[in-house]
């Protein structure tokens, strides 16, 4: 279950960064800087179909294998089922989109469709349950076997990172900067939690 946990967590950065990448390229004029991540998914967007059913729908399943096999491998804290309870919402987040896409262009207000409405609903619960959750990690991790500081810093610290990222994901210039700033620091300590798990189990 340990190493599952990692590979899950290694896997879910990869096709996060693909997805980005190759979603990006094939859209002319698609700002990395001031568009949300969910455009590239959207309804009308060039690639949209595989976008939302190979890239968002796997990393969500990716999260949710991780977060499992991550609370089968550790003590059974309130704080850790807690924790990774706030990122399998996370997770919800990516599973839904490619059911519930938003519109063109993700508008936050005005005329929105009902896939829109349900989208944006899940990001504002799946965001703010991930830095939350995070930040619950953050307590919950000093509390597991071996050398869990730098670890347990490392999730307060992403977790207060998500928590700002979200307060700032209404639309502005550098929103799409700032929420793929709080996607990276969650799943940089996904990886780092996976890389403490191979390491408790050769090291216990």
């Amino acid at each position: 279950m340990r190493h599952l946990a990692f590979w899950a967590a290694i896997l879910t950065g990869l096709v996060w960064l693909i997805m980005l990448i190759a979603g990006g390229l094939t859209w002319p004029g698609y700002s990395h800087v001031s568009q949300y991540i969910s455009e590239l998914g959207a309804i009308g967007a060039p690639q949209a179909f595989a976008v939302n059913w190979f890239g968002f729908l796997p990393i969500g399943i990716l999260m949710i294998v991780f977060c499992l096999a991550a609370i089968a491998s550790l003590p059974k804290t309130a704080g850790t089922i807690l924790g990774f309870a706030g990122l399998l919402l996370w997770a919800g987040g990516y599973i839904i989109s490619p059911f519930f896409p938003c519109d063109y262009g993700c508008p936050v207000d005005g005329d929105q469709t009902a896939a829109q409405v349900i989208h944006n609903l899940g990001a504002v619960v799946s965001y703010l349950a991930g830095a939350v959750g995070l930040i619950m990690l953050g307590g919950a991790a000093r509390q597991w076997p071996g050398k869990t500081g730098g670890l347990a810093t490392f999730a307060l610290a992403a977790g207060i990172v998500c928590l700002a990222c979200f307060l700032f994901l209404a639309p502005h210039p550098f929103v799409g900067l700032v929420q793929r700033l709080g996607e990276l620091v969650t799943f940089g300590w996904m990886i780092a939690c996976g890389a403490y798990l191979v390491r408790q189990m050769k090291n216990p």
